[in-house]
């Protein structure tokens, strides 16, 4: 979590996200991975920072 810190106060600064959609982002970047979200938690701000950042963003569920 140390070493997400940092990184998860910019995005949520840069992008308006909570501690856990900028927790997300960030481990994403750092594990480059993709983010897979809920249908009914998809929001447009995690959305777009996932864009900025260049980050597979995929939703799942019915």
């Amino acid at each position: 979590m140390q070493a997400l810190a940092y990184d998860m106060a910019e995005l949520a600064d840069d992008h308006g996200l909570s501690s856990l959609g900028a927790e997300a982002i960030a481990a994403c970047r750092v594990l480059d991975a993709p983010l897979y979200v809920d249908m009914n938690d998809d929001g447009p701000r995690i959305r777009a920072a996932a864009t900025a950042n260049r980050i597979t963003y995929r939703t799942v569920g019915r």
